[in-house]
């Protein structure tokens, strides 16, 4: 076997394996092989220029430099798609004929992406890799029967012109393609044809899956355009005479005068300013379209409902809607490693089937970083579970005019029970019905209190979308106690803890009430905690002896409740000190204080505090 053949099956060989590895990752392959395939997909060269992977986007470009499109014709699975498509019937891609009018459309489609990239409205629309995740899943991600139809019947479109003129696609509109055919103009690795040994058979011609190939005629040769050549190596297989061959530098084709008034081939930089401005207007236009505070969720509208959303929600390591909407390629890699179908395409012109999260099938854990792990454009950042913890994508929202505890006295207590942050407390909302309360502070917005909301058509509680994250990371101790005397100070708190440099509870209220309703619910959040409260008392004390306190932090501290503190081993620092703490008029000892004068185990002070509150 000759080495030209040799070379063309190795580059089949290459393509046909990324073909297979990427239909079984959107098709939803599982196990360790997936892991492999989902590193794989970042090394496909848009997601990591997005992602700002300058190590494989670099290599991806120096290797057009030198080689042409060879990433087009190994690496891309849309391209290898069209590939197989051209192998079921080869003909002849028209090239000379119309290089004119293929010059102008797919640069005008460049120009066209890079506005809608500029303008914020992402870069997935006709990216290659995105594109074939998002035919491929299309009808396994629980969309609309519509926009399946038109996931597909793009696919079909773009399989059937391969069928009858191979590469179309590639080299009339994927802006990839684009790209890197300009850059691959100058590559010296590329393929020529020596004019001394054609005899003008075409079969280079007509083998050619890009069109990229043009023959004068016996003697005179023809001409290889590197813009629109993959590298593929069918040319080279099938010439009889040997006449492709490699070349050390790019040598112009011989040119044919035209006639008069005739424009030439090339694309005209008047040609190109208008078409980028005409795209860059319709991108304008589309943005300013764009409703963001419109629900995009594709969920049927069942129960439970789906609530309009002040905007979408993304998962946590996109940091905002902004960061997501520029950087996602809307493969559908994440929806399909989403374990509780979290996460679905939008139907929103400014992020069409890019991801967004809906809870009436699932919720999302905290421990869950599965769709970070895949993101191949770093739309989603990596994150650990201790990080996503602390990351606040939005926050839940109590409705009373649907809440079956408000409306109907149902003791219900599904959202308090399943909110893995802790953030739902439950307080008398009159009448002896206990209705939910959310803390601000440890909401994260994971929609579990959403999707366990049994009330219907729509849930009690839903998550208002940030479009910001907020992160809370770990403080300095100091930190983390001027943060809690902040929420006292201007927030409004009561009572502030302080565990492991993140705020663990709060609350709102008066006397030692707040205090005590965290030693009842949330008694892990006091042990080993610092407290940060308006007024320390006796009473206040006994609660943090019960709750195992570490350090407390009082703006107002009793010399009682100091000496006390101190006698069971916890640290005390006060802003004022006062001998005794006295009722709102100053006739008397606070009525709480009085509760547990004359005693001095914890326990009995703390149930003598539960008994006068009753």
């Amino acid at each position: 076997m000759s080495g030209r053949k040799v070379l063309r099956g190795l580059r089949c060989i290459a393509a046909a394996a990324t073909l297979a590895a990427f239909s079984a990752l959107f098709l939803g392959v599982s196990g360790a092989f997936a892991k492999w395939l989902a590193a794989l997909a970042k090394l496909e060269f848009a997601p990591a220029l997005i992602a700002g992977d300058l190590a494989v986007a670099g290599g991806i470009l120096v290797m057009t430099l030198l080689f042409g499109r060879l990433y087009c014709g190994v690496c891309c699975p849309l391209g290898a798609l069209q590939d197989l498509a051209f192998l079921l019937a080869p003909h002849k891609a028209q090239a000379a004929k119309c290089a004119r009018t293929r010059s102008l459309a797919r640069h005008a489609v460049l120009a066209a992406v890079l506005a809608a990239g500029l303008c914020g409205l992402g870069w997935a629309w006709l990216e290659p890799y995105g594109l074939f995740g998002r035919i491929v899943s299309s009808a396994t991600l629980g969309m609309p029967a519509w926009a399946v139809a038109a996931q597909l019947g793009l696919g079909a479109a773009i399989f059937a012109l391969a069928v009858w003129r191979g590469r179309v696609w590639c080299n009339w509109v994927c802006p990839v393609g684009t790209l890197l055919g300009a850059l691959s103009k100058a590559a010296p690795l590329g393929l020529k044809i020596d004019p001394a040994k054609c005899v003008a058979c075409r079969k280079c011609e007509r083998s050619c899956r890009a069109g990229a190939i043009s023959i004068a005629g016996k003697g005179e040769g023809g001409k290889i355009d590197p813009s629109l050549c993959v590298q593929c190596r069918d040319c080279s297989a099938s010439c009889p005479v040997a006449a492709i061959v490699p070349r050390a530098r790019r040598i112009p084709a011989p040119q044919t005068a035209k006639p008069d008034g005739q424009k030439p081939d090339s694309l005209t930089r008047r040609e190109f300013i208008v078409g980028a401005a005409a795209s860059a207007g319709a991108a304008l236009a589309a943005r300013a379209a764009d409703e963001k505070t419109v629900d995009g969720g594709l969920a049927d509208i069942a129960a439970p409902g789906i609530d309009e959303r002040n905007a979408p929600l993304k998962p946590a390591g996109a940091k905002s809607l902004r960061n997501f909407r520029e950087k996602c390629v809307a493969c559908q890699l994440c929806v399909k490693v989403c374990p509780n179908r979290v996460l679905r395409p939008s139907m929103r012109p400014g992020d069409f089937m890019q991801p967004e999260m809906a809870f009436d099938k699932g919720f999302c854990p905290p421990d869950c970083t599965r769709c970070a792990s895949v993101c191949p454009a770093g739309a989603i950042a990596p994150l650990s579970a201790a990080a996503k913890l602390h990351t606040h994508i939005g926050q839940a929202v109590w409705h009373a005019e649907r809440c079956l505890a408000a409306t109907e006295g149902v003791n219900c207590t599904a959202c308090f029970r399943h909110c893995p942050a802790k953030a739902i407390a439950r307080v008398d909302g009159g009448g002896g019905a206990l209705i939910p309360v959310v803390d601000a502070f440890k909401c994260i917005g994971c929609g579990a209190c959403e999707h366990v909301c049994p009330a219907r058509p729509m849930p009690a509680m839903t998550v208002k979308a940030f479009e910001r994250h907020l992160s809370f990371d770990k403080m300095g101790e100091g930190d983390a106690v001027a943060e809690a005397a902040s929420l006292i100070e201007k927030g409004g708190k009561a009572c502030v803890a302080v565990k492991d440099g993140v705020i663990a509870a709060s609350r709102d209220g008066r006397g030692v009430a707040p205090l005590l309703d965290i030693l009842d619910r949330e008694p892990e959040n006091l042990r080993g905690a610092i407290l940060v409260d308006k007024v320390i008392g006796r009473a206040a004390a006994a609660i943090c002896a019960v709750g195992g306190v570490r350090r407390v932090y009082g703006f107002t501290v009793s010399d009682e409740a100091a000496d006390f503190l101190a006698a069971h081993g916890i640290g005390c620092v006060a802003r004022a000190s006062v001998p005794r703490i006295l009722n709102r008029d100053k006739s008397g000892l606070c009525p709480m204080e009085r509760a547990c004068e004359g005693l001095d185990d914890p326990e009995k002070m703390v149930a003598a505090l539960r008994a006068a509150i009753r």
